[in-house]
């Protein structure tokens, strides 16, 4: 389910048919290897338009929803110019 590559192209990440585990396909030689299990949880199912997990740029995880979750925001915070912030913040840390 939902299958991703690795920025790098060097593996595919999906979760099994329940949804409750994601895996690693490494590929070497443009054969894949043998899929691993990464971790297992209880989380969301992936959605009608789209997979609800993605990799950064860096081939890291970003963010899996667990099930549960409660999705009823009655608030959303924008937060603009966020890595501005971060570099201003930054610079204070002796």
């Amino acid at each position: 389910m939902g299958p991703i590559w690795a920025p790098d192209m060097s593996a595919i990440y999906f979760r099994n048919e329940s949804g409750d585990t994601v895996y690693a396909a490494p590929f070497a030689n443009g054969e894949a290897e043998q899929p691993r299990a990464l971790f297992s949880g209880h989380f969301l199912e992936d959605w009608p338009w789209g997979r609800n997990y993605d990799l950064g740029p860096d081939g890291r995880f970003l963010l899996m929803t667990k099930s549960g979750t409660i999705l009823d925001a009655r608030e959303i915070r924008v937060v603009l110019n966020w890595a501005g912030a971060i570099t201003a913040n930054k610079a204070r840390v002796p």
